[in-house]
């Protein structure tokens, strides 16, 4: 018998063998870590971000402004006396990790189809997708920027088109 088996050490032969074990356990012990690190950090932070990772064909900038509301889905109808109301969609991509907050709608006076300065602002939270834009004068031409919120700043504004509030005619 060898040196080496007389005191209950393992021979050369058997050391190979239990190397490639410990990689084993080493291995799974990383890919169980990337795992929890991945269900536990990761998702949370995921679900109070907008689930931007999960946008697809998305680019994301951290802390910057939010992408501006899609021009197809931003619209505004009269709406009666002094009103108009005004729609939007969401941009498909936020673009940054900050979700929108709010969204702020500016009403533009226009005087023979040029803008000439904005007339009223008014607010709505990120849930919402309409608004009844009151205050404005009867006659009058409008147009309103629809500009997201995030908490690093303000979009780019879009513009819907043109509305008139009706005059109203007294009886």
């Amino acid at each position: 018998m060898g040196r080496h088996q007389r005191q209950g050490k393992k021979a050369k032969s058997d050391r190979p063998k239990a190397r490639r074990n410990w990689e084993a356990i080493a291995a799974l012990a990383t890919i169980a870590g990337v795992v929890l690190a991945f269900v536990f950090g990761y998702l949370p932070l995921a679900s109070t971000r907008n689930w931007w990772p999960f946008q697809a064909g998305c680019s994301v900038i951290v802390n910057t402004v939010p992408n501006k509301v899609d021009r197809a889905s931003a619209g505004a109808d009269a709406d009666g006396n002094g009103q108009a109301h005004v729609f939007w969609q969401p941009p498909r991509c936020t673009g940054s990790d900050s979700p929108i907050i709010e969204y702020q709608v500016d009403a533009w006076l226009f005087i023979n189809g040029n803008p000439q300065h904005v007339v009223r602002i008014q607010t709505a939270p990120s849930t919402s997708r309409s608004m009844i834009f009151t205050g404005l004068t009867n006659g009058d031409s409008y147009n309103f920027g629809i500009i997201a919120i995030n908490s690093i700043g303000q979009s780019e504004p879009t513009y819907t088109n043109i509305v008139i509030p009706p005059r109203t005619t007294s009886a």
